[in-house]
């Protein structure tokens, strides 16, 4: 078994402790999962920016680990903002939003629990995990009613993408998992637009 490197001092493992062969596995294992939605010409069309960012987040985030070291949140997650960047500017930026304080709701609650339970290792992801996803599902059932006839529902991005996000912060820091996170979305979603991609709204 490969120990992860240690950055010391803090004693925290680096974003290149990461197992790169599995999350390149899981990441192609989505994309593929999104390609075979597609059994229509509609489908396998509304899937390709998909796999486009999935790809491209792949590679940025590979960037920013060999050249500075740090973690994006999570080596699909680039990717996925950088879709939800393609929205309308306000609706763009509540959904980044909602994902980054259900994030954020995460790690509170992990460094609350660590205090009075043995929180490690694949113990400690698969609870933030399950603790983003319950935070993600209440969020959602609490629409902000704005008048009598108009709510908005406070959505995430996806299921997963905020207890990514979590578990970086409680690993890497709560600064440098949201800064890099942000920089690798935009230059994510800055290559998409280069090269004609467009957004899954």
């Amino acid at each position: 078994m490969v120990r992860p490197r240690v950055d010391f001092p803090t004693g925290r493992p680096t974003a290149r402790s990461v197992s790169w062969p599995r999350a390149v596995l899981f990441s192609l294992f989505l994309a593929s999962s999104a390609w075979a939605a597609g059994a229509s010409p509609t489908a396998a069309a509304d899937a390709e920016p998909l796999i486009e960012a999935i790809a491209l987040g792949l590679v940025v985030s590979l960037a920013f680990s060999e050249t500075l070291g740090l973690a994006t949140g999570g080596m699909i997650v680039p990717g996925y903002v950088a879709l939800s960047l393609g929205q309308p500017p306000v609706a763009a930026g509540r959904t980044v939003l909602v994902t980054l304080v259900v994030a954020l709701a995460t790690y509170g609650v992990i460094r609350i629990l660590s205090r009075y339970m043995l929180i490690y290792g694949r113990r400690r992801t698969v609870i933030i995990i399950l603790v983003a996803f319950a935070l993600g599902a209440l969020v959602r059932a609490m629409p902000l009613n704005v008048d009598e006839k108009t709510s908005i529902v406070l959505v995430p991005i996806g299921f997963i993408v905020p207890g990514l996000i979590a578990d970086w912060m409680e690993r890497q820091g709560l600064v440098q998992t949201v800064s890099s996170l942000i920089m690798a979305s935009v230059i994510v979603r800055l290559i998409m637009i280069a090269m004609g991609g467009k957004a899954v709204l």
